[in-house]
């Protein structure tokens, strides 16, 4: 059985969202989500980022997206410094893992 990243995100107590079916980390903490996810040697896949509307929608951006196999996954601070160069108004990453149980 695979755990998935919201079943993942509420056992750790990681504050995020859900907006149309998509689980989101605010960027106050996509560190601490992004380190625990490398510290539970889960699967990462990839992510993608949003901008999150006044009414609730959600847009994604395409150029600011990755995935890759895990045999090229970057480190833990490759990711980081990705995420945080994308403009501010992408505040919210859906960060796309799982873990073995």
């Amino acid at each position: 059985m695979r755990k998935r990243t919201r079943q993942l995100l509420e056992e750790w107590q990681i504050p995020h969202i859900e907006v149309g079916g998509v689980t989101l980390v605010h960027r106050a903490d996509w560190k601490l989500c992004v380190l625990r996810i490398f510290n539970e040697q889960c699967a990462f896949h990839g992510y993608e980022m949003f901008k999150l509307f006044e009414d609730n929608r959600i847009r994604a951006d395409m150029d600011w997206s990755a995935s890759w196999a895990s045999n090229t996954l970057p480190t833990s601070e490759e990711i980081l410094a990705q995420l945080y160069e994308a403009p501010n108004e992408l505040g919210y990453v859906e960060l796309v893992f799982s873990k073995k149980c």
